[in-house]
Parts: C-alpha cells; structure tokens; sequence
C-alpha cells in the first residue's frame, strides 16, 4: 500500500457548524470517514462494484461486468497513488460532527476500505448537494436515454409525487420539465415514473405487504436498468411476472399473514400486563394451537420453521 493509502497520523480539524442559512462554505475541513453517510438519492444509486457483483456468473453480462470492475479497479489505484485530490462535497450537520455526502462515494469508499484517518470535505447545502450529485452522477458515465429518464427520476422524486426532503423554496420539478432537462422525451419519463413507483411503493406503511412487494420488485429487476435494458422491457417484465398467459394472475394469499401478525403485535404488548400465572396459560394455548387437537389442524413445520427463522433474523431487535 502506498504512503496516501496509509492511515494518517494527522488529527481531525475541529468542524465548525454549517452557517447560519447553509451558506456554502469554501473552507476544506477534515472529517473521519465514518461520520460521513451518503444521502439518500446518492445512495439509491448502485456503485460499479454492486453492479458488476450482481452480474458475477452471468455470461451475457461478461463485458459489463469486465468494464464495470476495470473502471472501478481504475479509480482505487490512482487514489492509492496519490490520495483524494478533491474533497468531498457533503452537507454538514448543525453541530458539525456529521455530514451528508453528495459527491465523492467512491472516495468515501476507498477511505473506509483502506482506513485512511481523515478525508478532506467542502460544506455545500442541501440544494447545490441535489445539483452536484446530478452533475455527477448522470454527466459522468455514458447512460442510455432510459437510464437517464430513471437516474433523473431518482433526482427529482417530485415528479412522483414525493415532496418530503426537498427544497421548498423551489418550483417542483414536472415530467416535461424533467424531460426537457435530461434531453429525453416525457414518455421516457413517465415509464420510468412507474418504475420507480413499482419499486419503492410511494405512500405505502414501511413493512406493509406493499412495501415488501415493491422492494422485492426493486431487487429482482432494477439491475437489468443498470446492465441497460430498456424502460419498456423492464417494464414488460415486471408485468409478466404478475400475468400468465396475457390473463392477470391471481395474487397469492401471503398479505394476508399481516393482520394476524397485528394482532400479535397487540397481543405481545398485552403480555406484558399478564401474571406468573396468566403467562403460563397462554403459552399452553399456544401450544395447544401449534399442535392442533381432534377437532383444529396444527400448524404444519413449514410454517413452523418459517417463523422460528424470523424470530431468528429479528433477534437483535428483541
């Protein structure tokens, strides 16, 4: 590893708060790496690594892949030969121990991998941050018409409908305003407005079966818009995995598990209020229910070991 790549002996200059109207502030201050987190529509966007590992295996997207990792390869070597050069634009927090990275996550990305103490940051509000991160993310790689209509849409969130977060002295943002500012026509906007909606469920409770639905449609296809598929046949597919045969398919049972699961919500707040006594009868209950009788099915060991793998994955949130 290089001198740069090594951890800096240097301490961390004291932060002052953002100033008063977040004003951007020239200064180049130092921050560890780990008080920095990337904001929202930065982060919505997958890195070359996470692109070029979700294709790893995938013959058809071996050039991708090849080009994905030798372009990543590329920046962490010039940063292990001389470092980060330009600091990274972020928004700090008020009391200035914390700050919103619009610019520079693969900068961020090499500090933290390779430990380095410090990494230079420029203060910038929240609204030349949304501008940078545009400039940078959609100016910087050679994106298809369609993965600039949704890069843009992830941008501008408004011409969805979600306004929470962003700048309110500002016109909010239209379809043909979007269209005619990435250069595409707005029926490019509009498929990838239902992209997105299919992905991220606006308005939907987070955990609700909606919210579920939505993210594991984002898991299973929003790669195919980074490995440049087109809006269309994305939304094609996302289509056909509801449809069988051009007839709607009928939608699984498996939202209904969330009223139930309600009532046990309610339940375990009840549970608190119970004795010793009252305690030990609901747990023969329950196992009287999970066993089933001469006149109730039990539960099957499917469902079972369904829920005690929950239990599992929850554990650290009991």
């Amino acid at each position: 590893m290089t001198t740069a790549a090594k951890k800096s002996p240097t301490k961390t200059a004291k932060n002052a708060p953002p100033p008063e109207g977040g004003t951007p502030n020239a200064v180049i201050l130092q921050m560890e790496p780990e008080q920095l987190t990337l904001a929202a529509e930065l982060a919505a966007v997958p890195m070359m690594g996470a692109i070029a590992r979700h294709y790893e295996g995938n013959a058809k997207a071996a050039d991708l892949r090849a080009e994905l990792i030798g372009e990543r390869q590329g920046t962490l070597n010039s940063l292990d030969d001389i470092g980060i050069q330009e600091p990274l634009k972020v928004t700090l927090s008020k009391d200035g121990k914390t700050g919103k990275v619009w610019d520079g996550r693969h900068r961020l990305e090499w500090a933290l991998s390779r430990v380095v103490n410090t990494v230079p940051v420029i203060h910038v509000t929240e609204d030349v941050g949304r501008k940078l991160m545009e400039a940078s993310v959609i100016g910087r790689r050679h994106w298809s018409k369609g993965q600039r209509a949704f890069l843009g849409v992830i941008c501008h969130p408004e011409v969805v409908g979600i306004t929470v977060g962003r700048p309110k002295k500002e016109q909010p943002m239209t379809r043909t305003d979007l269209a005619c500012h990435l250069g595409i026509s707005a029926d490019l906007v509009d498929q990838a407005v239902a992209i997105y909606k299919a992905f991220h469920a606006p308005g939907a409770k987070p955990g609700s079966p909606e919210a579920i639905e939505a993210a594991d449609c984002k898991a299973k296809y929003e790669m195919s818009i980074w490995a440049g598929a087109g809006l269309g046949a994305v939304l094609a597919g996302i289509g056909g995995g509801k449809a069988t045969h051009g007839k709607e398919r009928k939608g699984s049972d498996w939202a209904a598990l969330d009223k139930p699961l309600g009532t046990m919500s309610r339940l375990s707040k009840l549970w608190k209020t119970w004795d010793e006594t009252e305690r030990t009868k609901a747990q023969r209950l329950i196992v009287v229910r999970i066993q089933g009788d001469a006149e109730t099915e039990g539960w099957s060991p499917e469902f079972c070991l369904a829920l005690s793998e929950a239990l599992a994955a929850a554990e650290p949130a009991i």
